[in-house]
């Protein structure tokens, strides 16, 4: 329901409450909305937890970091870059933080509220609602030259100031945007001071002022010197305004918690521009699907030379933003080589599925249809979980390459129909 300012000045006259202080409720909530009308207007973090329906009291002990972690953490393998190698590295571990019942409910309300009506990038085409990775790898068909980055530890690269910066961007109080803000970052148990996670409250004299002190990169400059973090930690606050108190760690996003896909993408849209400056000089197409970088162009006149320099300036804009790429997974692919974007081919006029993709549904298909395999042997076999598990992996699959190849996904599911899938 859209916010009404005549309804709210009649109950607040109804219940006399200071004409002076409607009036400023009244210009707080057309800051808010006045770009997007359907935005929640929000006053306090009273006003969040009824809003919400999460007691204030849980929201007040989550923002000030109080009590106990609110987020269950664990780690799974990261996908390797595809490389073959005499002796395989061994696999490095994504770390999943998982919000609580109560803060997961309250951070699902700010992405469905607030943070899916704020205007992205165009070239950010990730986790927003009209997201559609098919559409975005059509911008890449039929290309000659393709250059692919990747950034390593997007999420938990994006830190308190920046998320802030968001909700005050959004219209949002300075107080209500930082405690937005710490209800959607996490201090890591691996930079607590404390040797604890995040437990000890560090709301005395880190705030909203602190935030806005922080100057993100008044000049240009790649080791730094300009910011309000230090080159080699910029979690932690420097020094720098007479604060005798030891540095303390400071939040960033949590992999695992629904804001923290959307928040990212909000507090790097500068990035975005940048990167689609140098897009334009150099004649190309440029996305960004969360950490996934692809440029391309269908240019003759396009060489390595020039796809080595994109490639320097665009690692200079990832370090002004505090990113960091991954160097083992740059890639210049030239032409006549296979091309992929977000898993699909992007040779010719439409996107297709790779021939690795198609052959792991054509292995199901084939084990479980034709051999006749029961299920849960090959669920065994193929280390799920359940059977079920297995059924909607390869269900989440057909519905994926229907999308980009209607035909051979409807002759798998055709195929698959005669399974039993209670064996």
């Amino acid at each position: 329901m859209s916010f009404s300012s005549q309804h709210y000045l009649k109950v607040g006259r109804a219940l006399k409450k200071p004409e002076p202080g409607l009036q400023t409720a009244l210009k707080v909530a057309h800051r808010i909305t006045i770009n997007a009308p359907e935005r929640a207007v929000v006053f306090t973090l009273g006003h969040l937890a009824a809003l919400g329906g999460i007691s204030y009291f849980k929201l007040r002990d989550w923002a000030g970091r109080w009590g106990p972690e609110p987020y269950r953490q664990f780690f799974l393998s990261k996908k390797t870059d595809g490389r073959r190698t005499a002796k395989p590295a061994p696999r490095k571990l994504r770390r999943i933080a998982v919000p609580s019942p109560g803060l997961m409910a309250q951070q699902r309300w700010i992405l469905q509220r607030i943070l899916h009506t704020a205007p992205r990038h165009p070239a950010s085409v990730a986790f927003h609602r009209e997201a559609d990775i098919v559409a975005v790898a059509r911008l890449h068909c039929q290309c000659r030259w393709l250059i692919k980055l990747d950034v390593q530890n997007f999420f938990e690269s994006i830190y308190e100031p920046a998320v802030y910066r968001v909700f005050r961007g959004l219209g949002y109080p300075r107080l209500l945007a930082f405690e937005l803000t710490r209800l959607c970052t996490r201090v890591r148990p691996d930079q607590a001071n404390d040797g604890g996670a995040g437990m000890t409250s560090d709301l005395v004299g880190r705030g909203p002022s602190f935030y806005e002190r922080l100057k993100e990169n008044p000049k240009p400059d790649p080791y730094f010197r300009n910011r309000g973090y230090r080159a080699s930690d910029r979690s932690v606050e420097v020094q720098q305004w007479g604060n005798p108190r030891p540095a303390l760690p400071m939040g960033s996003l949590p992999q695992g918690a629904p804001t923290s896909p959307m928040l990212a993408n909000l507090a790097v849209r500068d990035l975005d521009e940048r990167i689609t400056t140098i897009a334009d000089t150099y004649g190309l197409t440029y996305t960004r699907y969360a950490d996934d970088i692809a440029l391309s162009t269908a240019s003759k006149a396009f060489d390595r030379d020039q796809a080595t320099e994109v490639i320097g300036k665009v690692m200079y804009e990832l370090d002004r933003q505090g990113l960091k790429p991954h160097v083992t997974k740059t890639r210049i692919v030239p032409p006549g080589a296979r091309k992929i974007v977000l898993g699909l081919i992007v040779d010719g006029v439409q996107p297709r599925l790779t021939r690795e993709y198609r052959n792991k549904l054509r292995l199901h298909a084939y084990m479980l249809a034709d051999k006749g395999v029961p299920p849960s042997q090959h669920a065994r076999a193929l280390k799920f979980r359940s059977v079920l598990s297995l059924r909607r992996h390869i269900e989440g699959k057909i519905v994926h390459a229907r999308r980009v190849e209607a035909t051979f996904a409807n002759g798998i599911e055709a195929q698959l129909k005669a399974v039993d899938w209670n064996l």
